[in-house]
């Protein structure tokens, strides 16, 4: 199987898990936790998490945890969705999920859960007049697309 198809096979499986999550019907199989743990496993090897603080945002990251030093840092899972369903239907123990982290965010206070990790409520922010949100110009939009040879669509 070359990367590309290994990719999608991450995608894939962590698209059904995140329907799932939400309602979706699923049916846990060995190959899929073997994908989400293999990718996992290559960002753990990859990323540097030893900084005092990490953030493991939503579940496609959550077997990061694995890589936590006891007591070496402070790890919080931030959740941005609600799940109607609980996580084990998808074969994911929320207790192998959480037990090594400090804390968990919700973007909404209808997002949280019962777990055994003190809960933050974290609504999203975005800074209106900062100079990643100002509308750009028409003249550097053509420069980029040009150095990079894309073609302007008919929505833009």
């Amino acid at each position: 199987m070359g990367s590309h198809e290994r990719r999608r096979g991450f995608f894939e499986v962590t698209k059904a898990f995140h329907n799932a999550l939400h309602g979706a019907p699923y049916h846990a199989s060995q190959r899929d936790f073997d994908i989400f743990l293999a990718y996992n496993e290559k960002n753990r090897q990859r990323l540097p998490l030893d900084a005092e603080f990490v953030v493991i945002h939503d579940p496609q990251p959550a077997a990061l945890i694995e890589a936590r030093k006891p007591g070496a840092n402070h790890w919080v899972w931030r959740c941005t969705s609600i799940f109607r369903i609980p996580i084990e239907r998808c074969g994911i123990s929320s207790n192998n999920l959480f037990r090594n982290m400090n804390g968990a965010m919700f973007s909404s206070p209808e997002f949280s859960r019962q777990l055994p990790i003190p809960q933050y409520l974290f609504y999203p922010a975005i800074d209106p007049l900062s100079e990643k949100n100002c509308e750009l110009e028409q003249e550097f939009i053509g420069q980029v697309l040009a150095r990079y040879g894309l073609i302007r669509s008919a929505r833009s």
